[in-house]
């Protein structure tokens, strides 16, 4: 059996945050997804046999799943009726979805990516999916982008809820010490990198040093700690352009960069554009 690799990044590469994508019968059989953001499907007919992170599970009907960033997804075998519809979406995206979501939600998805619903209790999930297609189709709506953040971080709430009310008690015990750094480290980003950018400031709340944590995430997330941290400023500089109403100035004083030249200087670093440029473009759609 041939396998034929998709790259999240490449379905995105025209620069939407998400996409609606639906694979039918044997066609999807081989299919290799590389998660370089974040999936969330539901399968509507027939049934599937994958491997998530070398585990193998049957996809079915009624069944969803969530797959996390650098989660691979496999599709081994599937029937001639199977049909799962996909809600591809960016790192940024699922940044801003699960903001303030702690370690356990990160945890019990790595570690339960599907859940099955009961006959017809899917029906929300297939709804969520209709108004995304619609989202998807309708570019000119320039808050697309925003509602499908909304309505990803309405799935992933529904989840979370699950989580916090019966999956407290297991709590983090089954992860590494490693992963339980890792999403210590995130939570702690989510909750200060708008004041704090270095790495050490990081190291030392976790009391470790700044050399094991960047071992840490360069194995769990396959990059540096500045990068998680930058990343996540990048994200917050795009949202404040496209849905506010501040000004550079504003935004610079509010992520606590020295002005609003070193901001202009920062984001010009990540996207190739300046701040101005950017909300202009943001403006066109």
């Amino acid at each position: 059996m041939e396998t034929r690799e998709i790259s999240i990044r490449q379905i995105l590469a025209e620069g939407a945050p998400f996409r609606i994508k639906t694979l039918e019968g044997c066609a999807s059989q081989g299919t290799l997804f590389r998660t370089d953001g974040g999936v969330v499907a539901i399968c509507t007919d027939g049934s599937a046999e994958i491997v998530v992170n070398t585990q193998r599970y049957v996809l079915e009907k009624g069944t969803e799943i969530i797959l996390l960033d650098d989660m691979p997804l496999f599709i081994k075998g599937c029937s001639a009726d199977f049909c799962v519809t996909l809600f591809l979406y960016s790192k940024e995206m699922a940044f801003q979805a699960t903001r303030k979501f702690d370690s356990t939600f990160f945890a019990h998805v790595a570690q339960s990516p599907l859940y099955k619903h009961s006959e017809g209790g899917e029906g929300m999930m297939l709804a969520y999916m209709k108004i995304l297609r619609e989202m998807q189709n309708d570019m000119r709506n320039r808050y697309n982008t925003l509602i499908a953040t909304n309505l990803l971080r309405s799935i992933m709430l529904n989840v979370y809820d699950k989580v916090q009310r019966y999956g407290k008690s297991r709590n983090q015990s089954a992860g590494s010490r490693k992963e339980e750094i890792f999403y210590r480290f995130m939570d702690l980003v989510i909750a200060h990198a708008r004041k704090h950018r270095d790495v050490a400031y990081y190291a030392d709340s976790l009391c470790i040093s700044s050399k094991y944590l960047a071992e840490v995430t360069k194995e769990i997330a396959h990059e540096t700690p500045k990068q998680t941290i930058d990343y996540f400023i990048v994200s917050e500089i795009k949202l404040m352009l496209t849905f506010s109403d501040m000004s550079i100035q504003q935004i610079a004083d509010y992520l606590h960069f020295p002005d609003q030249s070193y901001l202009g200087r920062f984001f010009k670093h990540h996207t190739a554009m300046s701040p101005t440029a950017y909300r202009q473009q943001g403006m066109m759609y």
